[in-house]
């Protein structure tokens, strides 16, 4: 699944945007750039469907993780969901690969060196993809 940045600035946020730090994206994402979606989250923070995104800091070495990023900055470009994504009753509004299931995802964030592989090898599984 791909993304295009169509904004880093929201008129007039929702509450919600600016309860949970995403009132803009400025320094995160670059306008009219694609990025590669890793896993989607509905209603990942205070009722906020997100991408799980390397924004434009990832490095892969001190900053290894991606990033929960509402969908209201981007716009669809390749809506096919990579085979290795699943939906479980266990994670409700988790779509993506077991992975980075949300405790895991956490670990991840926590310099887990586990977690941290398999994002590498799900991140270049996604980028292979045809």
């Amino acid at each position: 699944m791909r993304v295009r940045c169509i904004t880093i600035f929201i008129d007039n946020p929702i509450t919600e945007l600016e309860e949970c730090g995403w009132s803009n994206a400025d320094g995160y994402l670059t306008v009219n750039k694609e990025y590669t979606v890793y896993a989607k989250y509905y209603s990942w923070f205070s009722g906020i469907d997100a991408y799980l995104v390397c924004d434009d800091n990832y490095n892969d070495r001190d900053y290894y993780w991606p990033v929960y990023i509402p969908i209201c900055y981007f716009e669809v470009i390749d809506s096919e969901k990579p085979s290795f994504w699943t939906i479980t009753t266990k994670n409700p509004g988790y779509e993506g690969p077991n992975e980075l299931i949300p405790s895991k995802y956490e670990a991840l964030l926590n310099g887990n060196a586990e977690v941290i592989s398999a994002f590498r090898r799900i991140k270049k599984m996604s980028e292979d993809r045809p």
